[in-house]
C-alpha cells in the first residue's frame, strides 16, 4: 500500500485532472504522469476509474454554499430568507460553489456503483441537514406556510442546485443572474403566510433609500411590502406616483438589518419591479419628512450654490454639473438637463435607470425654489459625483467652495501627525487664514472635497500647475481623514483628479510621495502612474507621473 503522503499526491493529481479534463477523459496513465510516481504506486491506491472517483469525492470539502448557510445560521442578524437568497445568487454565479463537477460525475455514476452511493449519501445528508435547519427556522417565524412539507421544500432546493450545476455548462439560453435571484425571492415570498418580526429598538440596523418602477396595481404594491418584510426590513417612508396608466414610481426609505447586503435588497425588490436603485441613507432619514424638507430649504436659502448637489441627491443621480446654457450634453434617458437661470443649466447623470417625468419635476422644482427665493444670478462653476466606498457608504465628491474653509481646517485638526507629514512633508502646525483659503480652493487649478451625508469634509484633493513656468503639468496632493482610510477614497480622488486635469488642459500630472508611503504609491501604480527621477526632492521622496 502506498504511503499516506504518496496517496495524497496521487489523489490530488487525479482530482486536478478530473476538474480540468473531466472524469471520462482521464486514464491511470494520466494520473501516473501528473503525480510523478510509478505505475505500481498509483495502482496500490486504486485500479479503476470508479475507484479513483470514489476516493477523490470522499476527500472533497463540503460546498461553500452549504458551509456558508451552516456558519450564518446562528447569526441573529442574518434573516433566513436573506441566507436563501444569497445562496441562490451564489449558486447561479458559480454553480461549482453548490456542486463540485467531480461530485456531479459521481452522482451520474451512482446508480451503477453502490460504494459511490454510500459516499454521496453522506455528503448529501450534510446539505440536507443545513438546508432543513434553515427551512425550519423560516417555518417557525411564519415565513413559510405551516401546512407545507419541510422535506419537500428542502428536496426542491437541493434538486434545483443539482439541476443548475448540470445545465449551466451546456445551456444555450442566457438568464440574467438578477432575474434568477428575483425569481427565487418570488417563490420564497409565495410560501410565506405570517410576517416575520421587524427591527426592534436596539437592533443593529441600516437605512436605505429605494427607487423602483412597478405596475400600477395595488397587488404589486402589497407584494413589494411583503418582500421587504420577509427580509426583516421596515418601511420608514414611502411615496407612490403614477408615471402612466400602467406604471408607478415608488420612492422609499427603509430600515433593514445591518447584515442585509445591498445586492440582496436590490434583487428582492427587482422580483416585484424594475429599474431598481438602492443607495445608502442615514439616521436623519428616520425623521419627519416635512421637517427634513423644511430644513433642506433653509440650508439652500443660506447656501444656494449647493442646489445642484441637492438636486442630484433628490433623484439619486450619480453626478452633477453646472454648465453654460449653450454647452454640455442634451437631455436623454440617463441625462437630466434643467435650466436654472437664463445663462446656466444643471446637468445630472446616472446609469442604473432612466430618469422619469416625476424626477424631472422634482429636480426642477428644487432649482426653481432656490432661484426664486435667492434671486441667484452669479453662479459658481460646479460639478461633482456621488460615490460608493468599499463598504457601500455613500460620499459626495465636488469642487470646493469658499465656505468649506473652516471645514477644511477641522479636517487638518482631526488628522494625525503622520497624515499631515505625508501630505505636506512638514510637521503639523497652526493653519493661518491665507493657507486655509489656498488649500480650500483659493489657488490656480482646482480643489476637490469629499463630504459625508452630514456634510463633514472628510478628504481634500488639490491639483495645481506644477510651477510658475511649467503650466503644462499639474501636481496633485491628497489628504484623507484617518477614520476614512482604507475604504477606497484615495482611488476615487485619483480617478476624478485625472478627469479634472484633462479638463484644465494639463498634458501630464505629477505627484510627490514619501518613499515609505506604500499605500499611496500602490494606488498611483494601480492607476497607471509611473515613477521618475526628480532632482527637486531628496532620496526620501519619490516622484510619479501620468500622461493625460
Amino acid at each position: 500500500m502506498a504511503s499516506s503522503a504518496s496517496e495524497r499526491k496521487i489523489l490530488q493529481a487525479a482530482a486536478d485532472l478530473y476538474l480540468a479534463l473531466g472524469v471520462l477523459n482521464v486514464s491511470r496513465r494520466d494520473i501516473v504522469e501528473r503525480s510523478g510516481l510509478s505505475a505500481r504506486t498509483v495502482n496500490s491506491v486504486a485500479h479503476t476509474r470508479s475507484e479513483f472517483l470514489r476516493l477523490v469525492v470522499q476527500q472533497l470539502p463540503y460546498s461553500p454554499v452549504t458551509e456558508k448557510i451552516a456558519q450564518e445560521f446562528d447569526n441573529p442578524q442574518s434573516p433566513a430568507l436573506q441566507l436563501l437568497m444569497t445562496a441562490s445568487r451564489d449558486i447561479w454565479g458559480d454553480p461549482a460553489s453548490a456542486w463540485d463537477p467531480r461530485e456531479l460525475a459521481a452522482l451520474a455514476g451512482a446508480p451503477f456503483d453502490e460504494k459511490i452511493v454510500e459516499i454521496l449519501a453522506e455528503r448529501i445528508q450534510h446539505r440536507w441537514d443545513a438546508s432543513r435547519a434553515l427551512v425550519e427556522r423560516l417555518k417557525e417565524t411564519g415565513a413559510i406556510d405551516p401546512t407545507m412539507s419541510v422535506d419537500a421544500i428542502v428536496l426542491h432546493l437541493i434538486a434545483v442546485g443539482v439541476g443548475m450545476s448540470l445545465l449551466t455548462p451546456v445551456l444555450n439560453v442566457t438568464v440574467d443572474p438578477q432575474a434568477w435571484t428575483a425569481l427565487s425571492a418570488r417563490l420564497l415570498e409565495s410560501l410565506a403566510v405570517i410576517d416575520p418580526e421587524l427591527p426592534q429598538p436596539g437592533d443593529q440596523t441600516i437605512f436605505w433609500r429605494v427607487r423602483a418602477t412597478i405596475h400600477a396595481n395595488p397587488t404589486v404594491t402589497a407584494r413589494l411590502l411583503r418582500v421587504l418584510s420577509l427580509l426583516d426590513t421596515a418601511i420608514v417612508y414611502m411615496t407612490v406616483v403614477d408615471l402612466n396608466d400602467q406604471e408607478q414610481q415608488v420612492d422609499a426609505i427603509v430600515k433593514a438589518p445591518i447584515s442585509l447586503a445591498r445586492k440582496t435588497l436590490t434583487q428582492a425588490i427587482d422580483s416585484v419591479g424594475r429599474q431598481v436603485i438602492v443607495v445608502h441613507g442615514n439616521e436623519n432619514d428616520a425623521g419627519d419628512v416635512a421637517s427634513r424638507v423644511l430644513r433642506l430649504s433653509s440650508n439652500l436659502v443660506q447656501w444656494p450654490e449647493q442646489a445642484p448637489q441637492a438636486a442630484a441627491d433628490l433623484v439619486l443621480a450619480r453626478s452633477w454639473e453646472v454648465t453654460d446654457a449653450t454647452s454640455g450634453p442634451n437631455a436623454s434617458d440617463n441625462v437630466l438637463r434643467l435650466q436654472w437661470t437664463v445663462d446656466t443649466h444643471v446637468v445630472l447623470r446616472r446609469d442604473q435607470a432612466p430618469f422619469t417625468r416625476v424626477e424631472y419635476e422634482r429636480a426642477s422644482a428644487l432649482l426653481e425654489l432656490v432661484e426664486t427665493i435667492t434671486a441667484v444670478r452669479d453662479l459658481p462653476s460646479s460639478y461633482g459625483w456621488v460615490e460608493e466606498l468599499s463598504d457601500d457608504t455613500s460620499v459626495w465628491v465636488r469642487l470646493a467652495r469658499p465656505e468649506d474653509t473652516w471645514a477644511v481646517q477641522d479636517l487638518h485638526r482631526r488628522v494625525s501627525e503622520q497624515s499631515i507629514y505625508q501630505r505636506y512633508f512638514t510637521p503639523k502646525n497652526t493653519w493661518r487664514e491665507e493657507n486655509l483659503r489656498r488649500v480650500s480652493g483659493g489657488h490656480r487649478g482646482a480643489t476637490l472635497v469629499v463630504t459625508d451625508r452630514a456634510h463633514h469634509v472628510i478628504a481634500l484633493c488639490n491639483i495645481f500647475p506644477e510651477s510658475e513656468v511649467n503650466t503644462d503639468s499639474g501636481e496633485i496632493a491628497i489628504l484623507v481623514d484617518d477614520a476614512w482610510h482604507r475604504r477606497g477614497l484615495g482611488a476615487i480622488l485619483i480617478t476624478h483628479t485625472e478627469e479634472i486635469g484633462e479638463r484644465l488642459g494639463f498634458k501630464s500630472l505629477v505627484a510627490y510621495v514619501l518613499a515609505n508611503n506604500a499605500a499611496m504609491q500602490g494606488l498611483l501604480r494601480a492607476h497607471g502612474w509611473t515613477i521618475f527621477p526628480s532632482p527637486d526632492f531628496g532620496p526620501g521622496i519619490n516622484a510619479f507621473e501620468k500622461k493625460i
